[in-house]
C-alpha cells in the first residue's frame, strides 16, 4: 500500500491494471493497495513526475483491495461464529458502503458480513467526514491515531479530535486518561468510574484513603474567565459595565505596554474604542468580535496612564435610548460619544471589492519597511513595541500600506491611527482627541487579508474625504491635537578633552590673574591679625605656640588697597572670615573666633582660594589617571577623613562620571558617627596604627588636608601604605604655600598636633619637603598640580618592585593596516612574559589614533600590559627609563611636557547676538521658559497689497496661550501673535491684525487688515483694538444680523472679545444680558459700562435664567454671542429663544465644538474661525471698525504691558483667572524705530552650501533638517550607495518640499580626487560654508580576529576622508569655511571592547581637530555616546532604555541641542553622552519610600534643578500639561495617598506641593526624632546647651538676619521647619552655663553682644519662644531700630501670653508650691509630667525628685551633677522672668501667637503700636503638624513687611 497526493478522480485515471483507490483519506490525499511489486513500481513512477507518493508498511497485506477477497469466505465462517447480526444506530456514519446503498440491509446490520465487506471494499472516509457537523467531538478508537492528521485537515475548524491510543508512547494508559480528560473539558460527560470494577462497601480498614494522594498541581497555568466575559444576554441587561486593566506580566492585558508614548505608557485611544464595543456586546448578550458597530463623535477627554504595578478600572455607561456612551476612570470621564449596532449591513470596501480612493502614485516609490516606519514615529516621541508596531509596509507618502492582523482590535485600530501620523510630517507630538465616525463589521474583516506570512489587510488614507480604510474598519474625521514632549532625558554629561600635563605648576589654569589677587588680600589681612593678636594679653585658643612662631616670619602691611570688590565677590567666605576674626574686639575673643568660624564654616568650604585645587580642572585629571590605569571591575576607595571638610562628593561625582565605573567607597575615621551615607562605608582606623586585616588592598587613598595634621607624617605614610594595592595610588591635597593664611583661620578651631619631625613652616610643609618625604616612603610622584599660592595636589603611586623588566616596543605606523599583524604577534608573546613585561606602542606621529586604539585594547584580554607613547613633537620620544618607572597607561608628549588627555565637564554658555530682525518662537511646547527670540531675515514685500510694518505693541491672546502650551490642534498651522500696532515704512501710525508672526521686529500684513491709528490713541491702546472689535463686529453684523431692540446674551462678557460686544450692541441699542465667571468680573464691567445692568455670575445660572426668560416674556434672547468652550452651550442654550442665532467664536483656539445634537432644528448655528475669512468679508469688517471709530463705539480696552525681555510674565499674566486686561508685549518704545534685541542667531547662511558626508544615515538626515531650521538652503549629502530606503526617500521629499537646493552625490571622500570633484560640485551651488563628517563603517570583533581589511575598511571614511576633507578644505573654501565638525565616537575616549579598529579611526579624526584648532581653523570632533532614536544601538540592541557600556541613546533631540552648544564654542574634541544610572546599596523601594511629592511631580515634569525654582509659581508655569497632569495626579493618589482633582493640580504653587512634601518628611522625622529619644533618652546637649548662639540656616550676605530666643531646655530642631522657603540667615539663641543669669536686662545685653559680633551693624528679627518671649521684649528695648543705628525690625512671640505667665506664677503662695510649679514646668517640656507628683515637704526633695526623673530617662548618659545644675539653671530662668517688670513700652512692629483657648487682652499695655494677635489651636505642643505651617505664615509674613 502507499499513500499518494492525488485526488480520488485522478487516482482511479491513473493507477496502473492490479492497483487501486483503497482509501479516499482527504481532499488532495489517497491510500492506493495491490501487489507489492506494482504498487511500488507506480510509486517510484509518480515521484519522478514530481508527485507526492510513500509507501506504506501494511505488513504485506492489500487491504481493501480484490485480492483481499480469497480470503473473505474463510474470513466470513469463523466471524459468524462470534457476531450475531442487530441492527446499527443511526449515527453509524458507513466509509465503506457508498452513501446511495445506505438503505440495503448490509448497511443497516452490525454483521460479519458488513465487516468482511469493511476489509475487501474501499474506504470512502471523505465522503464520511462530510455528515460530521461542526463544533463536534470527534475520538479515533484505534490501536494508533492514524487519522489525526486527516481529521483535522478535513473537518471543521470548531472542531476537537481526540486519540484514546498511541504507538509508541511510553505510557499510553496515561495518554488514554489524557485524551478523555480533554473529552470532558469539551463537554463529554461521562462516569470516569466505570473504567475500574465496582466498589463493594464496606471496604476493608487497611484501604488507604484517595484524599491525601490528590494534589493541586501548579506547573500549568488555566484560564478562568472573569465576570465581565459572561454575556449578560437579554434577561439580565445592564446598562453599566466594569473593565480591569492589568497590564502587569504573564496577563492577557501585557500587551498595552508596548503604547509607550514620550516615556508614559497610555492606555491606547483604540482601547477606550474597544471598552465601549465590549459593553454594547455585553449588554445585548453578544461576543464583541462578531458583532458590527458604529461609533461616532467619539471625543477622549484626557489621557490615561497605565500603571506599572497595579491595574486600572474603567466603567463604561451605555444610554441605550441615546445610543450614548461614557468611560470613566477614577472619579474622571476619559471618553464619550455615540454606539449602536446597525441592523443593515455596514457598507465596505473590503467586502464589496472597490479600492478606496487614493493619490496615484506619480512614480514607483520605496516602499518603508517597520524599521523605517517606526524610527520615523520614534524620533516625534511614539516607542510603540510588541504588538504596536503593527505597520508592515507604508509609502513613503504614508496614505497607502499594510497593517498587521494578530487578532487584536486595539493593535490593529491603534496601527490605523499611526497611519495618520505618516501622513502628516514635522516632528510635533500629537494624540488622537476624537474620532467623527467609525464603523467595523468583523464578520467581513477576514475577507481582505493577504493570506501571507504574516498575515496583513491593505490600508488607504483618502485626503480629500479625512477617511481611513482597513479591512472592514471605516474611520472617518480622525481629530489629532499637538501634546508637548516631556523632557524626561536624563541630564546629558558634557565634557571637553584636552590635553594635561603630569605635572602642573601655576598657569592660567590653575592660577588665573584674579585669584591672585584675592589671595594676595587675604594673606595681607591675615598676617597683619595674627600680628595684632599677638599683641593681645592674656589670650589662650588652640595652636597659640604654632601661631607665635609663624608670625615671626610675618611682616605688616600698613595699607591693603582695593578691598571693596572683594566683598561682592562670589565664595570670598575666607575674606569675609578673615575681615570678621581680626577686627573684634580682646573681650571675648576665643568664644568669638569660635562663633564666627562656626557660622561660616560652610562659606569655608567653598570659597575660592581654599578650595581651587579641588575643582574638577585639577581634581578629576587626576582621579581619571587612576581609573585608566587600573584594571579591576570595582575599584576600592578609602578615603582619610579628617576634621576639616570634606571632598566625598567632589571625589565620588567624578568618579562615577565615567560610564563604566564601579566604586567601593570606604572613610576611615577616629570615631563612630551618625551621619552615614547611603553608599558609603566606615570604618575606624587612627593611621598611627596598623591598618586593620579588611582594610587592605585600597586602589586610590585620599588624604584630604590630612598628613599636616599628622605628628608623624612619615609613620603615617608608611601605614598608609600597607593599605594600598601592590601599584595603587596616594591623592594627597595639602597646604604648600602661605601657610599662615591657613593657619590663622582653620588652625583656630581645633587643636595641631605636637610634631615629631622637622617641617618647613609649622605643622605645614612645601613642596620639596613633601617630595622628601614621600621618597622616603617609597612613594613616586605621577602627577602633581600646584596653584602656587596655597594648595598642592600630589598623584602618587608605590613604586614599583620589577618596574625595568624587560619592556617590547612597538612602532605604530600612520598607515595601521601595516602594524596590525605585527602588533597580533607582539601580544601573544608579552602574555607569556612575567608581570611588569609590558608592550609600548609608540606613535611618532601628531594625527595618529593610537590612543584610542589602546583604550580599548585595554578593555580586551592581555589589555592589562598594553601601554601607548604618542609623541606629537617633531624630534623622536624613545621609551625612558622614567617612562617605565611610573608605568603610565598614557604618555602623550606635547609642548615639552609628558601628560595625557583627559575630559573636562563644560557647561557652554548660551550664545546671544544683538540682531535688527526676529521673532518669538518657544522651543518646547508646555515649558513657557523655553519662549525665546530667533533670528530672521528681513521680511519684503512680495504683492501690491503687502504693507511692510515695524511692531511696537503686540496683544498676546488666548489662541497664543494655547499655542505655547501645545493645545493647538495638529492641522492648526500658527504662529505667535495675531494682533498689534507699530508704524509703515513710510511712518504711518497702523493697527491690525495678521496671520501669525506678528510677535516680531517687523512683519508683512496685507493693507485689507489695516487700520489708521486715531491721533488721541496711543500706539499702546491701539494694540488692544483691532482682533476684538473686528471679530466682534463680523459675528454679530454679518452673520447675527443683530438690529436694534434685538436681545442678545454675551458669556465672558469680561473678556476683550466680550467687552467689544458689549459695546457694538450698547450702541446698536440692543438688551443686553452679559454673562461672567465672578464677582470681581462682574464688578469690574459695571465699573466700566455704568449702562449695563443684567450682568451674571455663571454660578448663578437659575437666577440669570429666569431673569432672561421674565424680561424677555417667555421667549428667551434672540442671539447668543459666546467665545467660551467647555460645558456652556448647554447652559446658555436654554436662554436661546426658538429661531435665533448662536454665535460661536470659542473654536478659533478650542477643539471642543459644539455638540449639533443638543442644538434645536430651528436654531441658526455660526461656527466662526478667523482664519477662514474672504477678501470681500475683510472689506466689510474695516469699514465697519473704522465706523465705530468715529461713531466712538470703538474704543481701546484695559491693557498691561512687558518688554520684549519678559515674555514669561507675560504669558503667566495670560494664565491668571483673574486677569481683566489685555497682555501687550512692547517690541519697541512709541518714539523708537531702531532696535536691537538678543536673539539665538542660526549657525548657517543661506548664501552658503554645506556638505554632509554619509549624509543618508539616520543622523545625517536629522542633521540635515536641523540645519535647515539653522538656516541653510543648499545641502550635499553624499552616500556611495544612494537611496536605498523608503525612510530616506520620504525625508529628502520633505526637505525639497521646503525649497531646499538638496543634492545627493556618490563622490568618494576617500580618495582626494574625489574629494576635490565633491568641493567643485558644491562650491558651484554656493561657497562653502560647512563640511560634517558622519560616514561610518563598523567591522567589530576582538583584535585577535581582526585582519588589516578591515582596519582599512573602517579607517577609509574617518581617516582618509577627513584627512582628504582637511587638504581640499584649506586649498579651496578657507576663507567660507564655518564648520568643520567631525562625529567621533565615546569609543575613542573611552574604549570599548572589539573596537579597536573604531577607536583608532575616530581618535585620529580627534588628533586632526585639534591641529586645525592650532592653526586658527574651524574644527570640532565630537565623542558621541549611543545615540538614540536613529543610531546603530537602537536598530540592533533595543531602544532609547538600553545600557550601552554604562551609558543611555542620547535623544536625537538632545544631540541636535548639543550640537548646538558645542558649535558656538571653541572646543576641539568634546564628549557628550547619557550616563546611565548606578545602583546603590540603597534598595528601590527605599528609594521609593524616600521620594516626596514634590519630587515626584518634578520628576514627571522633567527638572532636575528644583533648588531655582520660585515657590510661587505654578505647576501650569513650568510647562504642565494634559499628560503630565493625569500622570501626576495617579502617583500622587497611588504613592502618596493624596486625592487631588486636575484643577487642583494645575493651580498647585511649588510652594504648596513642598509644604505636601513637609507634611510626609514631617511624620517621618517626627517617627523617627521619637525613636531616637526612645533609644537614647534626654541627651546632656538638650540641659545644658554649649553654644549660645547656633546657626539652624545661613544665608550668605543676609541684611536681615532672624533670631529665635529660646529658654527652655528643647532641641533645636523644631524651629528648623520655620527657616523653610525663608530667604534669611535663622540663629536660636539658648541659655548656657556661661550666660548671666542676673537679670532679664543683663541677659538682654549680653545677647545682643553675641548678636553683634556675629552681624555688626544689622538690623535683625527677634522671634521669642514660649518664656523667652519676656528677654525678647526686653532685647527689643534695648536695640531698638532708627534709619541712623539699625535695631530690631520686628517681633514675634509665639505662644507668649505675657501677662498671665506673670499673674500665674506671682500668685502662687507660699514659694514652696511656686518652686513646685516651676519644677513640674520643666517636666512638662521634657515631656516627664505624666502620672508625678511632687512630693511638698521641702525644696531640696523636689528638685531630688526631679533629677531622679531626668536621670532614668537620659539611659545614664548624663551625670547628675550636670542634671543638678540643668534644674538650678531653668528655676533660675523662671525667677528673673517673674521678676522683671517692663518699665516703657515698646514702639515696634509686633505679632503675638497664642493658643486659642488663651486671652492676652493685657498685652497691649507694652506696646505703643496696635499687636496682631493670632489665635492658633495649639494644644499641648506648639510645633504639630497643623500649626507650623500657619506659624510659618505669620513669621513670613512679619519679617517681610
Amino acid at each position: 500500500m502507499a499513500a499518494v497526493g492525488m485526488t480520488w478522480e485522478e487516482a482511479k485515471k491513473k493507477c496502473p491494471e492490479g492497483v487501486i483507490p483503497a482509501c479516499h483519506n482527504a481532499k488532495g490525499t489517497v491510500t492506493i493497495s495491490g501487489p507489492l511489486e506494482k504498487v511500488s513500481k507506480f510509486v517510484k513512477e509518480l515521484k519522478e513526475q514530481q508527485i507526492f507518493a510513500k509507501e506504506v508498511n501494511s505488513a504485506g497485506v492489500a487491504f481493501h483491495s480484490s485480492i483481499m477477497h480469497k480470503v473473505a469466505p474463510r474470513l466470513k465462517e469463523e466471524m459468524s461464529k462470534i457476531l450475531k447480526p442487530k441492527p446499527r444506530t443511526s449515527k453509524w456514519i458507513s466509509s465503506s458502503i457508498p452513501e446511495a446503498k445506505w438503505n440495503t440491509d448490509l448497511a443497516k446490520m452490525s454483521s460479519a458480513d458488513y465487516l468482511v465487506n469493511n476489509l475487501v471494499s474501499p474506504v470512502l472516509f471523505q465522503e464520511a467526514l462530510k455528515h460530521i457537523p461542526s463544533n463536534a467531538i470527534v475520538m479515533e478508537i484505534a490501536p494508533h491515531g492514524l487519522l489525526q492528521a486527516v481529521l483535522k485537515r478535513s473537518l471543521d475548524s470548531s472542531c476537537s479530535m481526540a486519540s484514546l491510543m498511541k504507538r509508541e508512547h511510553p505510557c499510553n494508559p496515561d495518554f488514554f486518561f489524557s485524551n478523555l480528560g480533554k473529552c470532558y473539558i469539551q463537554g463529554v460527560d461521562f462516569n470516569p468510574l466505570g473504567i475500574f470494577p465496582p466498589i463493594e462497601h464496606p471496604v476493608p480498614r487497611g484501604t488507604p484513603m484517595i484524599a491525601p494522594a490528590i494534589k493541586w498541581d501548579h506547573a500549568k497555568s488555566w484560564h478562568v474567565p472573569e465576570n465581565n466575559q459572561f454575556l449578560s444576554g437579554s434577561s439580565d441587561r445592564q446598562a453599566e459595565s466594569r473593565f480591569e486593566i492589568d497590564a502587569s506580566k504573564n496577563t492577557k492585558d501585557k500587551f498595552l505596554v508596548g503604547h509607550k508614548i514620550d516615556g508614559r505608557v497610555l492606555f491606547p485611544a483604540a482601547g477606550y474604542i474597544v471598552l465601549a464595543w465590549r459593553a454594547l456586546a455585553k449588554f445585548h448578550g453578544k461576543i464583541f468580535n462578531r458583532m458590527p458597530v458604529i461609533l461616532e463623535n467619539i471625543k477622549i477627554h484626557r489621557a490615561t496612564l497605565i500603571p506599572s504595578k497595579g491595574s486600572l478600572n474603567f466603567e463604561v455607561n451605555l444610554i441605550p435610548d441615546l445610543r450614548e456612551f461614557e468611560i470613566c476612570e477614577g472619579d474622571g470621564l476619559v471618553a464619550s460619544g455615540t454606539i449602536y449596532s446597525p441592523s443593515e449591513p455596514i457598507c465596505s470596501y473590503s467586502r464589496d471589492g472597490v479600492m478606496p480612493p487614493t493619490s496615484p502614485r506619480k512614480k514607483k516609490e520605496i516602499e518603508m519597511l517597520p524599521s523605517d516606519i517606526y524610527k520615523e514615529l520614534r524620533l516625534r516621541g511614539y516607542e510603540y513595541e510588541g504588538d504596536f508596531r503593527g505597520i508592515f509596509k507604508a509609502v513613503n507618502r504614508g496614505n497607502i500600506g499594510d497593517l498587521l492582523w494578530s487578532n487584536n482590535w486595539i493593535t490593529f485600530l491603534d496601527t490605523m491611527m499611526q497611519m495618520n501620523l505618516l501622513t502628516r510630517p514635522g516632528s510635533d507630538l500629537i494624540l488622537p482627541t476624537g474620532i467623527k465616525s467609525m464603523k467595523i463589521d468583523p464578520e467581513t474583516h477576514v475577507s481582505s487579508m493577504k493570506w501571507n506570512d504574516p498575515l496583513t489587510i491593505p490600508v488607504f488614507l483618502d485626503k480629500y474625504s479625512d477617511t481611513s480604510t482597513a479591512g472592514s474598519v471605516e474611520m472617518y474625521g480622525l481629530q489629532l491635537t499637538s501634546a508637548p514632549r516631556k523632557q524626561n532625558q536624563k541630564p546629558v554629561t558634557l565634557e571637553e578633552s584636552v590635553f594635561i600635563p603630569h605635572i602642573e605648576v601655576g598657569g592660567k589654569d590653575l592660577s588665573p590673574e584674579d585669584l591672585k589677587e584675592y589671595c594676595s588680600k587675604c594673606s595681607s589681612i591675615a598676617a597683619n591679625g595674627i600680628l595684632r593678636m599677638m599683641g593681645m594679653e592674656g589670650l589662650d585658643f588652640p595652636n597659640f605656640n604654632m601661631l607665635k612662631q609663624v608670625s615671626k616670619s610675618l611682616k605688616p602691611v600698613r595699607f591693603i588697597e582695593n578691598v571693596e570688590r572683594f566683598w561682592k565677590l562670589p565664595n570670598n567666605g575666607l575674606f569675609i572670615v578673615l575681615n570678621k576674626l581680626f577686627s573684634m574686639s580682646a573681650d571675648n575673643f576665643v568664644q568669638n573666633i569660635k562663633r564666627v568660624l562656626e557660622a561660616y564654616k560652610s562659606g569655608l568650604v567653598i570659597d575660592r582660594l581654599l578650595s581651587n585645587l579641588i575643582q574638577s580642572r585639577s581634581l578629576k585629571p587626576c582621579l581619571d589617571l587612576v581609573i585608566e590605569n587600573s584594571t579591576v571591575s570595582t575599584m576600592k576607595v578609602l578615603e582619610l577623613e579628617s576634621q576639616a571638610d570634606s571632598i566625598t562628593k567632589l571625589v565620588l561625582d567624578h568618579l562615577n562620571s565615567q560610564p563604566m565605573s564601579f566604586i567601593d567607597y570606604t572613610k576611615a575615621t577616629l570615631e563612630e558617627s551618625d551621619n552615614k551615607t547611603s553608599g558609603i562605608k566606615q570604618m575606624l582606623w587612627d593611621v598611627d596604627e596598623n591598618p586593620p586585616e579588611n582594610l587592605r588592598r585600597m586602589r586610590l587613598v585620599i588624604a584630604h588636608n590630612f598628613l599636616h595634621r599628622q605628628s608623624n607624617v612619615q609613620k603615617s605614610l608608611k601605614n598608609i601604605s600597607k593599605v594600598l594595592d601592590d601599584d595603587g595610588f596616594l591623592l594627597v591635597h595639602e597646604i604648600t604655600h602661605n601657610a599662615h593664611l591657613h593657619l590663622a583661620v582653620l588652625g583656630l578651631l581645633t587643636e595641631l598636633p605636637v610634631l615629631s619631625e622637622i617641617r618647613s613652616v609649622a605643622c605645614y610643609c612645601n613642596e620639596e619637603k613633601w617630595l622628601e618625604l614621600f621618597e622616603k616612603e617609597n612613594f613616586q610622584v605621577v602627577s602633581q598640580k600646584s596653584d602656587g599660592l596655597l594648595n598642592t595636589i600630589f598623584l602618587l603611586r608605590k613604586k614599583l618592585p620589577n618596574a625595568l623588566q624587560s619592556q617590547t616596543v612597538l612602532n605604530i605606523d600612520l598607515d595601521i593596516t601595516k602594524s596590525v599583524e605585527d602588533l597580533k604577534k607582539k601580544l601573544l608573546e608579552v602574555a607569556e612574559k612575567p608581570k611588569g613585561d609590558n608592550l609600548w606602542l609608540l606613535a611618532n606621529e601628531n594625527s595618529n589614533g593610537v590612543v584610542g586604539m589602546v583604550n580599548c585594547l585595554r578593555k580586551e584580554p592581555g589589555g592589562e600590559k598594553i601601554r601607548c607613547i604618542l609623541n606629537t613633537s617633531d624630534s623622536d620620544r624613545p621609551l625612558s627609563e622614567g617612562l617605565v618607572k611610573h608605568d603610565m597607561v598614557m604618555n602623550v608628549w606635547r609642548d615639552g611636557s609628558w601628560g595625557s588627555f583627559r575630559h573636562l565637564p563644560i557647561s557652554p554658555a548660551q550664545i546671544l547676538e544683538k540682531k535688527s530682525h526676529g521673532f518669538i518662537d518657544i522651543a518646547r511646547k508646555g515649558d513657557l521658559s523655553s519662549l525665546y527670540w530667533r533670528d530672521q531675515i528681513k521680511q519684503t514685500c512680495s504683492l501690491k497689497s503687502d504693507v511692510a510694518c515695524k511692531m511696537h505693541y503686540v496683544s498676546l491672546g488666548i489662541k497664543d496661550l494655547m499655542f505655547t502650551m501645545g493645545r493647538i490642534p495638529a492641522d492648526q498651522k500658527f504662529h505667535l501673535g495675531t494682533e498689534f500696532s507699530g508704524v509703515t515704512d513710510k511712518g504711518r501710525r497702523v493697527m491690525g491684525v495678521i496671520d501669525g508672526q506678528a510677535l516680531a521686529t517687523d512683519a508683512i500684513v496685507s493693507k485689507e487688515c489695516l487700520f489708521d491709528i486715531p491721533e488721541e490713541w496711543s500706539l499702546s491702546e491701539a494694540a488692544t483694538v483691532p482682533s476684538a472689535f473686528g471679530l466682534a463686529y463680523y459675528a454679530l453684523t454679518m452673520k447675527g444680523e443683530i438690529s436694534k431692540g434685538s436681545s442678545i446674551l454675551i458669556t465672558n462678557a469680561s473678556s476683550s472679545l466680550g467687552q467689544a460686544a458689549v459695546s457694538i450692541t450698547a450702541f446698536m441699542g440692543c438688551q443686553i444680558f452679559a454673562l461672567v465667571s465672578t464677582l470681581e468680573c462682574q464688578q469690574y464691567l459695571k465699573l466700566r459700562y455704568p449702562s449695563l445692568q443684567n450682568i451674571h455670575i455663571i454660578d448663578k445660572s437659575e437666577q440669570f435664567e429666569g431673569e432672561i426668560l421674565r424680561q424677555t416674556k417667555g421667549k428667551g434672547v434672540d442671539t447668543v454671542f459666546t467665545s467660551t468652550s467647555g460645558n456652556l452651550h448647554q447652559l446658555v442654550l436654554s436662554a436661546l429663544k426658538d429661531g435665533g442665532k448662536y454665535l460661536d467664536l470659542s473654536s478659533d483656539f478650542s477643539n471642543n465644538l459644539i455638540d449639533k445634537d443638543i442644538l434645536h432644528e430651528n436654531i441658526t448655528y455660526y461656527h466662526i474661525r478667523t482664519d477662514h475669512f474672504m477678501p470681500e468679508e475683510l472689506t466689510s469688517i474695516k469699514e465697519l471698525v473704522c465706523q465705530g471709530i468715529k461713531d466712538k463705539v470703538v474704543h481701546p480696552l484695559d491693557f498691561s504691558y512687558y518688554k520684549h525681555t519678559e515674555i514669561q510674565k507675560a504669558f503667566q499674566q495670560i494664565q491668571d483667572p483673574n486677569n481683566l486686561k489685555s497682555v501687550l508685549i512692547q517690541i519697541r518704545e512709541d518714539n523708537s524705530e531702531d532696535i536691537k534685541i538678543l536673539t539665538e542667531p542660526k549657525l548657517c547662511s543661506p548664501d552658503k552650501s554645506y556638505i554632509l558626508v554619509g549624509g543618508l544615515g539616520g543622523f545625517g538626515l536629522e542633521l540635515a533638517e536641523w540645519l535647515v531650521n539653522e538656516g541653510a538652503t543648499k545641502l550635499i549629502l553624499t552616500s556611495r550607495s544612494g537611496i536605498t530606503t523608503g525612510y530616506q526617500e520620504r525625508k529628502l521629499r520633505l526637505l525639497r518640499e521646503r525649497n531646499i537646493n538638496l543634492m545627493v552625490s556618490s563622490r568618494n571622500v576617500t580618495t582626494e580626487e574625489g574629494c576635490r570633484k565633491l568641493m567643485k560640485e558644491t562650491g558651484d551651488v554656493g561657497p562653502i560654508g560647512g563640511v560634517f563628517n558622519l560616514a561610518m563603517v563598523l567591522e567589530d570583533g576582538l583584535f585577535e580576529n581582526q585582519t588589516p581589511e578591515n582596519f582599512r575598511k573602517v579607517c577609509e571614511p574617518k581617516v582618509d576622508g577627513t584627512m582628504n576633507l582637511d587638504r581640499v578644505t584649506r586649498d579651496c573654501c578657507m576663507n567660507s569655511l564655518d564648520w568643520f565638525v567631525v562625529f567621533s565616537s565615546i569609543t575613542s575616549g573611552r574604549g570599548n571592547v572589539g573596537q579597536t579598529n573604531y577607536g583608532y579611526a575616530n581618535s585620529a579624526m580627534e588628533r586632526l581637530c585639534e591641529q586645525r584648532k592650532k592653526d586658527g581653523l574651524p574644527g570640532l570632533a565630537i565623542q558621541w555616546g549611543a545615540i538614540g532614536d536613529v543610531g546603530v544601538v537602537i536598530d540592533k540592541m533595543g531602544g532609547n532604555d538600553t545600557n550601552v557600556g554604562g551609558t543611555l541613546p542620547q535623544r536625537m533631540s538632545s544631540c541636535l541641542s548639543t550640537l548646538r552648544k558645542l558649535m558656538t564654542q571653541s572646543y576641539a574634541v568634546a564628549s557628550s553622552f547619557v550616563l546611565a544610572e548606578k545602583t546603590i546599596e540603597t534598595g528601590q523601594d527605599e528609594q521609593e519610600r524616600k521620594l516626596t511629592p514634590f519630587d515626584a511631580a518634578m520628576k514627571v515634569i522633567g527638572i532636575t534643578d528644583t533648588e531655582n525654582v520660585n515657590s510661587s509659581t505654578h505647576l501650569i508655569d513650568l510647562g504642565l500639561d494634559s499628560l503630565m497632569t493625569t500622570e501626576i495626579r495617579q502617583v500622587m493618589e497611588r504613592q502618596f495617598g493624596i486625592t487631588l482633582k486636575v484643577d487642583e493640580i494645575r493651580n498647585l504653587t511649588i510652594k504648596q506641593l513642598r509644604e505636601y512634601s513637609k507634611d510626609k518628611e514631617t511624620k517621618q522625622q517626627k517617627v523617627e526624632q521619637e525613636e531616637e529619644v526612645k533609644h537614647h533618652g534626654i541627651t546632656v546637649d538638650i540641659l545644658i546647651p554649649v553654644e549660645e548662639i547656633v546657626p539652624i540656616k545661613i544665608v550668605e550676605n543676609d541684611p536681615e538676619p532672624v533670631f529665635i530666643v529660646n529658654m527652655l531646655p528643647e532641641s533645636i530642631e523644631i524651629f528648623k521647619p520655620l527657616t523653610e522657603d525663608e530667604h534669611h540667615s535663622f540663629y536660636v539663641i539658648q541659655c548656657t552655663d556661661d550666660s548671666p543669669l542676673y537679670s532679664i536686662q543683663a541677659l538682654a545685653g549680653h545677647f545682643l553682644q553675641e548678636i553683634d559680633l556675629l552681624h555688626q551693624d544689622k538690623p535683625v528679627h527677634l522671634v521669642g519662644y514660649s518664656i523667652g518671649a519676656r528677654l525678647c521684649l526686653e532685647m527689643a528695648f534695648q536695640k531698638p531700630d532708627s534709619p541712623t543705628n539699625p535695631g530690631v525690625k520686628s517681633l514675634t512671640l509665639i505662644e507668649s501670653p505675657l501677662p498671665l505667665i506673670e499673674k500665674k506664677l506671682k500668685s502662687i503662695e507660699p514659694a514652696l508650691d511656686r518652686k513646685r510649679e516651676i519644677l513640674m514646668s520643666l517636666l512638662h517640656v521634657l515631656k516627664l509630667d505624666k502620672d508625678i507628683e511632687l512630693p511638698i515637704k521641702s525644696s531640696h526633695e523636689m528638685v531630688e525628685k526631679v533629677c531622679t526623673i531626668i536621670a532614668q530617662n537620659s539611659n545614664g548618659q548624663v551625670q547628675t551633677q550636670d542634671i543638678v545644675r540643668a534644674v538650678q539653671s531653668f528655676s533660675q530662668r523662671m525667677k528673673i522672668i517673674i521678676c522683671y517688670m517692663p518699665d516703657r513700652m515698646y514702639d515696634g512692629r509686633t505679632v503675638i501667637v497664642t493658643p486659642e483657648d488663651m486671652t492676652d487682652s493685657q498685652a497691649q499695655k507694652y506696646f505703643k503700636q496696635n499687636i496682631l494677635h493670632v489665635p492658633l489651636g495649639i494644644q499641648d505642643e506648639t510645633f504639630t503638624d497643623q500649626t507650623v505651617s500657619a506659624i510659618k505664615i505669620v513669621l513670613h509674613n512679619n519679617i517681610s513687611h
